[in-house]
């Protein structure tokens, strides 16, 4: 792959030791000191009572007593996992869910499952392969044609890891395509749409809720993070999968900031890890090393309700109405660490996530 000059210069250079050490321990960081490494689109969030939002907390507490009639809210990978979770508690508390999935069997079964509880929610079904830009191109036009645009919330929950290397028909690495680039491609398609509807909107924001992963701190070398989309020599199921979550955090970052360069109060955009639970992202794993990828976790695993959690307070706590740009990890605000520090690289993977799927920042 013949890389670009701006490629070339910051690819070359190197994360001052001096910065990833200090990025390594949150503590450290004031909020002003955040905003002058160069997030200054992100606002400081409230803190929320820990009582309530800890890692503990099942998505069941974090929702309260929310009423979501009228609500229109689109989930991907929500036919399995903390994604179904999501769209469980969700739809309890009358929501429109549009649940996207690749596979549309599967998900109508998830949706037969749902809907055995009564609730004055609604479940729509639709497919969508995010390992094909064809096919996320086709859901938007899907979505225009069924007349669901109007979205309140939009939630990217899907994710997937592969042991091997592997090119999309797009001939992009698998698990960066899947995880990111598709998540990209959606957003910014649905983006002028959601600025229409969010104008009509009288009380409260459209949200936009990235689901990321602690792994994106294992993303520490700039090198492999810029590298890592389509070629073989960077790829390596475990890294791929951490510069995938790092995409990821760099698209919210990157998002929170031109909407906010372009005077857009209504929408918001964070990241968040959700926290461990035993899903089906490692079923195409090596059925030994996720044996012993959830024994070492054992201790730390939460349960489906619990993993749901803080993507349900991201999605729906008012306390988080005007929050936009952070990052959450149970339930709670955490200042983001290592390479999401450094402007030029947090850019660097925008500008080539608008090159390869072809899709600018256009309202």
């Amino acid at each position: 792959m013949k890389l670009s000059p701006t490629w070339n210069n910051i690819a070359s250079k190197r994360v001052p030791n001096k910065r990833l050490r200090t990025a390594g321990c949150a503590s450290l960081f004031s909020e002003k000191k955040f905003r002058k490494m160069g997030n200054s689109s992100s606002t400081t969030p409230v803190q929320l009572d820990k009582k309530i939002f800890n890692k503990s907390t099942t998505a069941d507490q974090a929702i309260r007593d929310k009423d979501l009639t009228g609500k229109t809210i689109l989930i991907t990978g929500a036919n399995a996992g903390i994604g179904l979770e999501t769209a469980k508690t969700l739809y309890q508390h009358n929501a429109h869910v549009i649940m996207a999935s690749r596979n549309l069997e599967k998900t109508n079964a998830a949706k037969k499952e749902i809907e055995s509880k009564p609730s004055n929610g609604k479940i729509t079904p639709l497919q969508v392969d995010l390992a094909s830009f064809k096919s996320v191109h086709a859901f938007v036009e899907q979505l225009k044609e069924l007349d669901l645009l109007r979205l309140d919330i939009v939630i990217l929950n899907a994710g997937m890891t592969t042991p091997k290397f592997e090119l999309t028909e797009d001939e992009f690495e698998l698990t960066c395509q899947s995880n990111h680039l598709s998540h990209f491609l959606l957003v910014l398609k649905l983006l002028p749409h959601l600025k229409a509807y969010a104008d009509t909107k009288t009380n409260e924001k459209v949200r936009i809720v990235v689901l990321s992963s602690e792994a994106y701190k294992r993303c520490t070398d700039e090198n492999v993070a810029l590298n890592s989309f389509k070629d073989q020599k960077f790829f390596g199921s475990i890294s791929s999968y951490a510069s995938s979550k790092f995409y990821n955090v760099a698209m919210t970052i990157g998002l929170a900031k031109r909407l906010k360069e372009a005077g857009v109060e209504n929408i918001t955009v964070n990241a968040l890890m959700p926290g461990v639970i035993k899903t089906e992202i490692m079923n195409n794993m090596n059925k030994l090393f996720s044996a012993m990828f959830y024994t070492l976790l054992y201790f730390v695993l939460k349960t489906p309700q619990q993993g749901a959690a803080t993507t349900i307070t991201v999605a729906t706590a008012p306390e988080l109405e005007n929050v936009t740009g952070v990052y959450f990890n149970d339930c709670q605000y955490e200042a983001y660490q290592g390479l999401a520090l450094n402007e030029e690289v947090v850019e660097e993977v925008w500008r080539l996530s608008e090159e390869f799927t072809g899709q600018k920042f256009i309202l």
